[in-house]
């Protein structure tokens, strides 16, 4: 937390969520009072490396008709190559996969209504991944459909 409100990023009461613990990395994500949504990376007993962050409501969905849209990533963290992302107000993520077998995966949090109340999830992605990862999304009706979102890394760089 100090670290973010040093770097003029400060969180809103909501503070800061757990994206992701492995082994002694750590990811966050946080929104801030100008309705921005932030993404850290660091180290556990080490402090924060990293600290990046989007403006919520600016953000689109990068293929027509899709209800999905990158706000950080693809891209290698301390110890995974991952991608965070949101989904639209009443679809729920319920399975991501990478050539057929499911990746790891998370719910982080619901943004705020300044931060469009979409739903944010994190993915660790295998290294050098090029091309889509599937997601399938529950709407409020329980009607499942597959979505997708392109995804190119080069071999962890």
């Amino acid at each position: 937390m100090s670290q973010a409100n040093a770097s003029g990023s400060a969180p809103t009461s909501g503070g800061l969520s757990l994206a992701r613990q492995l082994g002694s990395s750590a990811s966050y994500i946080w929104e801030t009072g100008e309705g921005k949504v932030c993404f850290a990376q660091g180290v556990v007993s080490g402090g924060v490396h990293e600290i990046a962050c989007v403006a919520a409501a600016q953000a689109t969905p990068e293929e027509p008709g899709s209800r999905l849209d990158t706000f950080f990533g693809p891209g290698m963290g301390f110890s995974e190559s991952y991608i965070v992302f949101v989904a639209d107000p009443g679809a729920k993520v319920t399975s991501i996969k990478y050539e057929g077998k499911e990746v790891p995966w998370a719910f982080v949090r619901r943004l705020s209504s300044q931060g469009t109340g979409r739903d944010i999830y994190y993915a660790a992605l295998p290294d050098g991944h090029t091309g889509w990862i599937d997601v399938t999304l529950q709407h409020s009706d329980g009607q499942t459909m597959p979505d997708r979102l392109p995804v190119t890394m080069g071999g962890g760089s």
